[in-house]
């Protein structure tokens, strides 16, 4: 060949003595493949992508982005995590605990989790030549829901033209109340205290109570009155 080239970054494998190295030319479409024995070295240049070459690629970087915070304790047995890669053309496979990796997209939510330590742990991988980076995990707690409120006590009715005046006792730890009419929801309140009211004079009505607390967790209903 005419004139040095340079060789820099070469891609090199040996075997039985002999080595061989490949890195692109100064043109684009070209590569220039050495190979040494212990006598000669000798060069050429090849049109279009060489085969077997090695081409340095980056690792991606895996950063989950949402989620659980990282180490915290919850009641919740699902959790969401949300996650990004850097570069492009990026696959991820990710796993909960012990289990076994598996191609999972963002955001990723796994259901019933149960009470004790959880680790989520995503890789992310180049699709075109398979560099993969390290991974990233966050660990959280699942620890057991706190048992709901108790259900209302002393319900009592009051009949008057075409309404009926509700009250009972409070419910400890509760955060509001349901008020239930022939099983059905009629209304929602903080109150210990609710005037039904567009009724029907001499008709019958049986009516409910059940509390629910911050977290939405209802009590079971408090004995019928009619």
């Amino acid at each position: 060949m005419g004139g040095a080239v340079a060789m820099a970054a070469l891609a090199v494998s040996t075997s039985a003595g002999t080595a061989s190295a490949s890195t692109r030319s100064p043109h684009p479409d070209r590569w220039i493949q050495c190979e040494r024995d212990r006598h000669r070295v000798a060069c050429r240049v090849t049109r279009g992508s060489l085969v077997g070459a090695s081409v340095a690629a980056a690792a991606p970087t895996v950063t989950i982005t949402a989620g659980p915070t990282a180490g915290s304790t919850t009641t919740a047995t699902t959790a969401t995590f949300a996650f990004a890669a850097s570069g492009s053309g990026v696959s991820f496979h990710c796993a909960i605990d012990g289990q076994r990796l598996h191609g999972c997209s963002s955001p990723k939510t796994y259901g019933g989790l149960g009470a004790g330590a959880h680790s989520f742990r995503v890789f992310a991988h180049l699709s075109a030549t398979g560099v993969s980076g390290p991974s990233s995990t966050l660990a959280l707690r699942v620890v057991g829901a706190a048992a709901p409120a108790p259900a209302p006590t002393g319900l009592s009715a009051t009949p008057g033209n075409r309404q009926v005046a509700l009250s009972w006792s409070p419910s400890s730890g509760s955060a509001g109340y349901r008020v239930l009419r022939g099983g059905a929801q009629i209304a929602r309140t903080s109150s210990t205290a609710y005037p039904d009211s567009g009724l029907t004079n001499g008709t019958a009505y049986s009516y409910t109570v059940a509390a629910y607390d911050a977290a939405g967790a209802l009590s079971s209903p408090s004995p019928a009155i009619s």
